[in-house]
């Protein structure tokens, strides 16, 4: 999860709030080995889809911020 944050902030060379959420959600859907269940029933609940590992140039901003409010509660 801090790789996600770290990848998003050089991606961006900012703290951009949607792209981090995104980054969190793609890492979740991933599979990781040690992820606790409310940190997966929060990057889960209510996205609906599954991002690619190029959703970075896939996603528009609009899906973006779609995305953080479904995850960011």
């Amino acid at each position: 999860m801090a790789l996600s944050l770290a990848s998003s902030l050089i991606r961006c060379g900012t703290f951009d709030a949607a792209n981090i959420a995104c980054s969190y959600v793609s890492w979740c859907q991933s599979k990781p080995p040690d992820i606790g269940n409310a940190t997966r029933n929060a990057l889960t609940i209510g996205i609906g889809k599954r991002l690619s590992s190029n959703w970075h140039h896939e996603l528009n901003d609009v899906e973006k911020e779609e995305i953080t409010s479904r995850s960011i509660k």
